[in-house]
């Protein structure tokens, strides 16, 4: 009997501040990437909330904390890191693992991919903070070998901005699949609508209470549960403001932040997701896989997953109007509500899984490896 081979090492740079979308694709790879040879390992350098919530907690991690975005004294642990563990590939994701996963492949000469998760320097606070976070994107993007893209639609933004387009790969986000659509149906005396994010000004909580509050004039009965925290308590403050002087404070369940979103998912009869701006979020891919009815803004590579009015119905974004329109449409339509739920939960199974992600990205993992080897076999 051959010995296996041993698996590949790769290290995924991550900040690690949170446990949001971006930060589960990064758990889904760790588990399912062993099963295509690659073994992974986290590097943090905002060892916050990542460490203690990630689902692939036998993967290695290392904590390389960063006292500000563009602190570069921890570059020489990096290197050390990535020479002592022999890691054949990096894998950056957001502005600070880029520019020192940018450098330590400068100096190492070992791949780097670059993972981009939403549109760069959208919701990155002060100007000056949402152009140096462009900047450090676009010099990382000069040293990247590959550069990943959630989204079609985040592929043309960028291809318009910049010379790089022939790094650009479009992988879709994916979830676990749901091989059996859960029997249900929809609850239209109380029904209850739910929305997950992790709560900051571009994800459009505003434009959502304001929906419901027009709801509220046409006598439609709801319960919103809002899943997820928020990025600062002063947000927070204002977001509940909001809901109070509009009435509605008492027809929402503030439900905080959550590792266990299907467990809430469970309990709704529609997904609402008013975001302004958006990659491919995996919260409307999870709603999909539990067959929960979506309607969202059309925004970013939303309508790449959920297609209007066959998957679920798509709005403008900043219109509450319309998007309190969609809502009441499909808490009043249980056949049409019934036609999207199996609809959604068929198409996520098909595109939007977490192994056809997984699968995505070892083969561009395997594509540079072959190109590498293949290039010191010259020298």
């Amino acid at each position: 009997m051959q010995p296996q081979p041993l698996p590949i090492k790769v290290l995924h740079l991550i900040n690690g501040e949170y446990y949001a979308g971006a930060e589960r694709v990064q758990d889904l790879l760790a588990i399912n990437l062993p099963a295509h040879g690659y073994e992974v390992s986290f590097a943090c350098l905002k060892p916050i909330a990542f460490p203690e919530a990630r689902k692939c907690q036998e993967a290695p991690l290392f904590r390389l904390p960063m006292r500000s975005a563009i602190d570069l004294r921890v570059t020489k642990d990096l290197i050390r890191l990535i020479k002592e563990q022999r890691f054949a590939l990096i894998h950056t994701h957001y502005s600070r693992s880029n520019l020192l996963g940018g450098l330590a492949s400068l100096i190492t000469g070992i791949p780097l991919v670059q993972h981009i998760h939403g549109v760069i320097g959208f919701d990155s606070g002060t100007i000056i903070k949402k152009y140096l976070n462009v900047l450090i994107e676009r010099l990382a993007m000069i040293q990247a070998r590959k550069i990943i893209v959630v989204s079609h639609h985040l592929r043309s933004t960028i291809t318009a901005q910049t010379a790089f387009q022939h790094k650009l790969k479009v992988i879709h986000n994916g979830v676990p699949i749901n091989p059996i659509l859960p029997a249900r149906s929809l609850n239209q005396k109380n029904p209850i609508i739910g929305t997950v994010a992790f709560w900051r000004p571009g994800k459009g909580l505003e434009e959502l209470i304001r929906a419901l509050h027009r709801l509220t004039v046409t006598g439609q009965r709801f319960m919103l549960l809002v899943v997820g925290g928020f990025i600062t308590p002063q947000y927070e403050t204002k977001i509940k403001a909001i809901a109070k002087d509009l009435g509605i404070a008492n027809q929402i369940r503030w439900l905080g932040a959550t590792s266990t979103v299907n467990s809430y998912l469970r309990e709704m009869d529609l997904f609402v997701l008013p975001s302004l701006s958006e990659g491919l979020p995996m919260v409307i891919l999870e709603a999909m896989a539990a067959g929960v009815p979506v309607v969202a803004t059309d925004v970013g590579g939303i309508s790449e997953a959920v297609r209007h009015k066959v998957d679920g119905v798509l709005v403008p974004a900043k219109d509450h109007e319309a998007l309190a329109w969609a809502i009441q449409k499909l808490l009043n339509a249980p056949p049409l509500w019934a036609e999207y739920r199996v609809s959604s939960h068929v198409r996520q199974t098909a595109l939007f899984s977490d192994q056809h992600m997984t699968s995505e990205v070892a083969a561009v993992y395997s594509q540079l490896l072959r190109l590498k080897n293949h290039g010191d076999a010259n020298r």
